[in-house]
C-alpha cells in the first residue's frame, strides 16, 4: 500500500457512543433489505459490456484505469440505469486497496486527498434519486471512507438510519468483511441492538475458518481471529443486555444460524438464573441448553458452554444427573478442547428422552487447579468425570479420582501404568487411541493375515517412533516373522536415498512405516524411484520386475495430503483407523451424519472418542439406572465390551482396554473401509519401553504422535 491511512478498531469502538447521528437526509425507506434485491442491469447491451469490462479493471485493482472507464459508461449511455453504477464504482475506484493492517485497523492505499473526494462523491450520490440499491451501497462506501480517513464519528453516523444489517450485491466481495464491521458499529452506535447482533453474526460467518481447503495468508488469519472475537463480544452484550427476551425467544432462538440461537439461547439461561424455576421451566431450560451448547461450541465459544453448564447445575431438580468433563477451554490446547467438546454434547443430545431423567454435562477448563476442579464436582455430585486431554494432567487426576472416588475416563494418548495386581479395581479408566496398540495390531495382521513372513522397519528417531517400532517388532518376532531391515532416521531428514536403496535391496514382503501423512509422502516417493510400490493385501508380488510390497502404517497416515501426493505409490496400505468416516456400519455412519448436521465439519479422532466415552456412560446411568459413582465405575469396568465408533473396548480394572481395532486401506487416490479387525489386548503393552534417544527426560509413554496431539 502507498499510504496507511487507518483507526484502530480499539478507538473505533470507543468512540461509537458519542458519535451524532444528525445530517442525513433519507427520503423513502426501501422495499426490501438491501441484499434481498437484485443487482442492477442496463437496459442497453452495449452499455452492460462496457460497464462489465470496467468492473474487470476495477475487481482486478486496475483502479485508475477502471475509474476511467466507470466515467466513459457515465457519459455514453447517461440514460442508461447501469449508469448509476458506474458512478457509485468510480468512486469506488478512487478508495484504491481498502482492508486491515497488522494491528487490525482499517487502512486505505489511497491520499487522503482521493479518499477525502471519494467520501464527496459517495455523499452526493446517497442523497440523490437515483436506484435505492446504489443509494445504500453508496452509504455504506461513504462510511468506509470516512473510517478509512480517521473520521470514525462521522463514518458510523451516516449509518444510524441504513436499513437493517443487510448488505446490497454492489458491495464487492472484497470489501465485505470491512462494510459489515462498519456496518455492525453504525447498528450499535444508533443503538439498534437486534440489527447489531444480526450483522455480527454475519461478519463472524463470513470470517469463520472453512473446511473447504482455502488457504489464508497467516495476516489474513490473525485479522479474522480478531474479527470473529469481536463479533461474539457484541453479540453476547446485545443479547445479555439489550434485546428483550421476548424477541430472543421469537426472532432468534429459532434460527439456523448457531451464532444467533447459541448466544440467544446463552442470554436466555444467563437471564433466568435469579428465577425461582418448577419443572417446567426447568424442561424449557434444559432444551434451550441442548440446543444452544452445541451452536456455541460451532462458534468457538467455549469459556461460555463452560459457564452455562455450571448455571445450569444450579437449576436443581430430582431428576437431574451430572457429569463433569475437564478439557482446555482456554490456552494453547483450545482447539483440541473444542472439538471433544463438541464430541461430548453430540452425545449428550442423545440422552434425553421424554420418560427419563436428564444428564447434564458440566463442563471446567483444564488450565483451573486440579483440586478445585474436583472439588467443584463433588459437591455438584457427578456420577463420572470425562478427561483432561493433555498427558501432563493425567497423573493429578488419576490421583484425585483414587481419593475421591469419582470415575474418571481420560481422553489422552499416554498409557496407564500397569499394576502389580492387574484384578485391582481402580477408579480411573483410558480411552484414547495408544500407538502401541496399532503397532500390535499392524504386526498381527501382517503375519497373521497378509501373510508377510520378512518386514522392513522405517521409524523416526522420536519417542513416537522408536515406541512403535519396538512394539511391532517384537509382536512380528514373536509370531516367527523377521525384521528384514531397519532404517531410523533423523525426523527433520528429507532425502530418503540411501534408506530406499536399502529397503529395496532387502526386498521386503511388507514395509512399516510409523510417522505423519506429510512424512510418509516424502519416504515412499524416493521408495518408488528404487522401483517399490504397494499392493493390496490379499495381492502377492506378481511384477518381476518391480519389489512390490505390503506398505504397513499407523493411524497418522489417514491423512487426505498423503492419498493426494503419494497416494499412488501405496495402494492396498493397511492402516489402522479407530475412527473413519467412509466405513459403512450403521454407528459410524449415525455419527458422521449426525456430526454434519450439528456442526457442519468432519469430526476426527478426538470427537470420535468423547462421543463413544459419553454414549457408554449414558448406558451406566440412563440405561442400568445407575445412581452412584462407584457402580458407574463397576459399569465400565464390565467384562462387556462397550461397542462405539472406535471400535469395540473392554476396559479392564486397572483402567486400560483391550481393543478391537479397524482397519482402511488405500484405493486410488482416497482411503477405504478394509474388512479386517484385529484384537489387542491391554495385557500386552505393559512391559518396559525404552528411553528416547532424543529429550531422555521424556519417558516413551509420554511420547505423543509427531505434530497430533496434546
Amino acid at each position: 500500500m502507498r499510504r496507511a491511512l487507518y483507526i484502530p478498531v480499539r478507538l473505533l469502538l470507543l468512540s461509537l457512543v458519542f458519535a451524532s447521528v444528525v445530517g442525513c437526509k433519507w427520503t423513502r425507506k426501501p422495499s426490501k433489505p438491501p441484499g434481498e434485491l437484485p443487482p442492477v442491469v442496463a437496459v442497453n447491451p452495449a452499455a452492460q459490456a462496457s460497464y462489465d469490462a470496467a468492473l474487470a479493471l476495477l475487481e482486478a485493482g486496475d483502479y485508475e484505469n477502471a475509474r476511467q472507464a466507470f466515467i466513459l459508461v457515465q457519459s455514453e449511455h447517461s440514460g442508461d440505469p447501469i449508469a448509476a453504477m458506474a458512478e457509485l464504482y468510480a468512486a469506488r475506484a478512487l478508495m484504491q486497496d481498502v482492508g486491515f493492517s497488522e494491528q487490525t485497523t482499517i487502512v486505505s492505499s489511497a491520499s487522503s486527498t482521493d479518499l477525502a473526494t471519494a467520501a464527496s462523491a459517495l455523499d452526493s450520490l446517497a442523497d440523490a434519486r437515483v436506484d435505492e440499491r446504489v443509494r445504500w451501497a453508496a452509504t455504506i462506501y461513504s462510511a468506509i471512507a470516512s473510517a478509512a480517513s480517521g473520521d470514525q464519528a462521522r463514518a458510523v453516523a451516516k449509518l444510524a438510519r441504513y436499513p437493517g444489517a443487510s448488505l446490497g450485491r454492489s458491495i464487492l466481495q472484497v470489501d465485505q468483511s470491512v462494510a459489515w464491521l462498519i456496518l455492525l458499529e453504525g447498528m450499535w452506535s444508533a443503538a439498534r441492538f437486534e440489527d447489531a447482533f444480526i450483522a455480527s453474526a454475519t461478519l463472524h460467518a463470513l470470517v469463520a475458518p472453512r473446511d473447504d481447503g482455502q488457504v489464508i495468508s497467516p495476516r489474513a488469519a490473525r485479522t479474522n481471529a480478531v474479527l470473529m472475537s469481536h463479533t461474539r463480544a457484541r453479540g453476547f452484550e446485545a443479547a445479555t443486555n439489550h434485546i428483550d427476551v421476548r424477541d430472543l425467544q421469537v426472532n432468534f432462538l429459532p434460527t439456523e444460524s448457531a451464532f444467533l440461537h447459541g448466544i440467544a439461547g446463552w442470554a436466555l439461561i444467563q437471564r433466568s438464573a435469579d428465577e425461582r424455576h418448577n419443572d417446567n421451566s426447568r424442561a424449557e431450560l434444559e432444551d434451550i441448553y441442548q440446543r444452544a451448547a452445541p451452536a456455541l461450541v460451532s462458534i468457538g465459544a467455549l469459556e461460555r458452554v463452560g459457564e452455562m453448564t455450571m448455571l445450569m447445575g444450579t437449576l436443581g431438580g430430582e431428576q437431574r444427573l451430572f457429569v463433569g468433563a475437564v478439557l482446555p477451554l482456554s490456552g494453547k490446547n483450545k482447539a483440541v478442547g473444542l472439538r471433544a467438546m463438541r464430541g461430548l454434547l453430540l452425545a449428550q443430545g442423545a440422552l434425553d428422552t421424554p420418560d427419563k431423567p436428564r444428564l447434564t454435562l458440566v463442563f471446567r477448563d483444564s488450565q483451573v487447579d486440579v483440586k478445585e476442579n474436583v472439588r467443584f464436582f463433588q459437591d455438584l455430585g457427578v456420577l463420572a468425570i470425562v478427561g483432561p486431554i493433555e498427558r501432563d494432567l493425567a497423573a493429578a487426576y488419576s490421583q484425585a479420582a483414587e481419593d475421591s472416588h469419582i470415575p474418571v475416563v481420560l481422553l489422552t494418548a499416554k498409557a496407564l501404568a500397569r499394576p502389580a495386581d492387574t484384578e485391582a479395581k481402580g477408579w480411573v479408566f483410558r480411552n484414547f487411541l495408544d500407538a502401541n496398540s496399532e503397532a500390535v495390531a499392524v504386526a498381527q495382521a501382517s503375519f497373521d493375515q497378509l501373510e508377510d513372513r520378512r518386514v522392513a522397519l522405517v521409524y523416526p528417531n522420536v519417542g513416537y517412533g522408536k515406541s512403535t517400532a519396538a512394539a511391532f517388532r517384537a509382536a512380528f518376532e514373536g509370531r516367527g516373522g523377521v525384521i528384514a531391515a531397519e532404517v531410523e532416521y533423523p525426523r527433520d531428514d528429507t532425502d530418503f536415498s540411501r534408506t530406499a536403496r536399502k529397503i529395496a535391496r532387502a526386498k521386503p514382503d511388507a514395509i512399516f512405516i510409523p510417522d505423519t501423512g506429510a512424512k510418509v509422502a516424502e519416504i515412499v516417493a524416493f521408495l518408488a524411484r528404487e522401483n517399490v510400490w504397494g499392493i493390496p493385501g490379499n495381492q502377492k508380488p506378481a511384477d518381476k520386475g518391480r519389489v512390490q510390497v505390503h506398505y504397513l502404517g499407523t493411524s497418522l497416515w489417514q491423512d487426505t495430503f498423503l492419498t493426494r501426493q503419494a497416494g499412488g505409490f501405496i495402494q492396498g496400505a493397511t492402516i489402522p483407523a479407530w475412527y473413519a468416516p467412509g466405513r459403512t456400519d450403521e454407528q459410524t455412519r449415525s455419527f458422521t451424519l449426525a456430526y454434519k448436521a450439528a456442526y457442519g465439519t468432519q469430526p476426527s479422532l478426538y470427537e470420535a472418542f468423547a462421543y463413544d466415552t459419553m454414549v457408554w456412560l449414558r448406558d451406566a446411568i440412563l440405561d442400568a439406572g445407575l445412581r452412584r459413582p462407584s457402580s458407574v465405575r463397576d459399569a465400565i469396568a464390565s467384562p462387556t465390551p462397550h461397542v462405539g465408533v472406535t471400535g469395540s473396548a473392554r476396559f479392564l480394572p486397572w483402567g486400560e482396554p483391550d481393543r478391537v481395532l479397524g482397519f482402511i486401506t488405500v484405493k486410488h487416490d482416497s482411503f477405504a473401509p478394509l474388512e479386517l479387525t484385529q484384537k489387542v489386548w491391554a495385557n500386552q503393552l505393559g512391559s518396559p519401553r525404552p528411553a528416547p534417544a532424543v529429550a531422555p527426560t521424556t519417558s516413551t509413554e509420554d511420547a505423543a504422535p509427531p505434530k497430533q496431539l496434546p
